[in-house]
């Protein structure tokens, strides 16, 4: 269910200037485009075909035919991929000028996306993670280069023995964040999809959350050397979440949205989500 407090209305941040609608960095931030499969099915009653004609994807959220543009790329873009449903906003100078969505949220009841409805973002919250760490770094309250553990903390272990393999108190911030600090499903496994297994080693009911997943890896050794190579590990990014908690005291979520001006995943729950406009004056917390 999507919370329809504070609903976005994407006007213009000056009324009456036409607003260009090139999309390059320096003028225009693309926020987040968001995708997300849905059951196929009918709807109902006769209709083109969304999966092959652009003008059959519908569109929901306050039209403005100054971005028109921005329509005619989210319709042709999911009508050429077969993408059920998909939400795009935009901000130009800090306001939120566009935010529009498109297609089915869920096609066999019908349910179309908004501007408001919420999307799992999965990896995406890597690149607020690796934000949020370099935030903490550049106001000198981490340095890149520390090693992981030493940020951490003993307590990581859970009063468990040493780490398994000595190379994991060279594993620094900056090889996590960049996916070199040894760990390597192909090699051996990601422990993010083995909550139960992992709950189960500790005797405790699943799914086994970040702690005692970290302390199960502890157990274990590397697949390489820290540095040594690129591998894409998304246990390094749970060990980063963990940094963060740490260093800024307070949970990954408000610690998220404090680090990069907007909350990061965690931070709302079903059906709730951040304003759509961003504050005039001081900075609103």
């Amino acid at each position: 269910m999507t919370d329809r407090r504070n609903a976005p209305h994407a006007r213009p941040s000056v009324p009456g200037r036409p607003l260009p609608v090139v999309v390059t960095a320096a003028r225009v931030l693309v926020l987040l485009l968001v995708l997300v499969p849905v059951p196929a099915g009918a709807e109902g009653g006769p209709r083109r075909d969304h999966a092959t004609d652009p003008e059959a994807v519908g569109v929901t959220g306050e039209d403005d035919p100054r971005l028109a543009a921005f329509d005619r790329m989210m319709r042709a873009f999911l009508a050429g991929r077969a993408i059920p449903g998909a939400a795009l906003a935009v901000t130009r100078h800090g306001r939120l000028v566009y935010a529009r969505g498109f297609g089915f949220a869920d096609r066999d009841a019908g349910r179309p996306v908004r501007p408001r409805t919420l999307f799992r973002v999965a990896s995406v919250s890597k690149t607020l993670t690796a934000a949020t760490v370099l935030h903490l770094a550049g106001r000198g309250r981490l340095r890149l280069d520390d090693p992981v553990l030493d940020v951490l903390g003993p307590e990581v272990s859970g009063g468990d023995r040493p780490p398994a393999d000595p190379r994991w108190s060279r594993v620094t911030v900056r090889e996590a964040l960049q996916h070199r600090g040894g760990w390597d499903r192909e090699a051996s496994f990601d422990p993010m999809f083995r909550p139960v297994a992992i709950a189960r080693e500790f005797g405790v009911e699943p799914p086994a959350g970040p702690d005692l997943i970290i302390r199960s890896m502890l157990r274990r050794p590397l697949d390489f050397d820290p540095g040594a190579r690129y591998a894409y590990s998304n246990f390094g990014y749970c060990l980063l979440g963990r940094v963060i908690e740490k260093v800024a005291g307070q949970d990954y979520g408000r610690a998220g949205g404090r680090g990069v001006g907007a909350p990061a995943p965690g931070h709302h729950g079903p059906g709730d989500a951040p304003r759509a406009h961003a504050p005039r004056g001081p900075r609103a917390r």
